[in-house]
């Protein structure tokens, strides 16, 4: 499955499933371009994210099976990351709402935009991990 082409980005829905409404896991970044997606990835499915470049998703994400980021940066816009759990293995992981699972943190980097942002997941961390706050002072509490 493609959600865009260099020269015109998509802007429509994608559905994480097969034609059997199976799920089906959507990997990007191998080419390690930096892209950006405006449209929906909706559906059972999940995203993974390989490659340095950066994948800039802007879309209201409804997509339930998960995101990971393996290497580059995954950034969100003011849309959703989908409802399914997050895991960050390597790379930097920006902005935006997590989704509403459990945010993993195995190593990467974890950045703030520079706005004020609240992660309502639960979090479950090991391994080295960095955080980073554009111009303002990181705030981690844990409840």
């Amino acid at each position: 499955m493609s959600i865009m082409s260099a020269a015109s980005p998509g802007h429509s829905t994608k559905t994480l499933a097969d034609v059997g409404s199976n799920a089906v896991i959507l990997n990007v970044g191998a080419n390690n371009a930096n892209t950006t997606y405006s449209g929906t990835l909706s559906g059972p499915g999940g995203l993974v994210k390989n490659g340095t470049g950066t994948l800039y998703l802007s879309g209201s994400n409804t997509y339930s099976g998960g995101t990971t980021l393996s290497s580059g940066v995954l950034e969100f816009g003011s849309g959703a990351n989908g409802a399914g759990n997050t895991t960050v293995v390597g790379g930097v992981i920006t902005s935006g709402p997590l989704g509403t699972g459990t945010l993993t943190l195995l190593g990467g980097t974890l950045e703030n935009s520079g706005s004020s942002s609240v992660l309502a997941n639960a979090i479950v961390a090991s391994g080295t991990i960095s955080f980073f706050n554009r111009g303002l002072p990181f705030f981690l509490v844990l409840v």
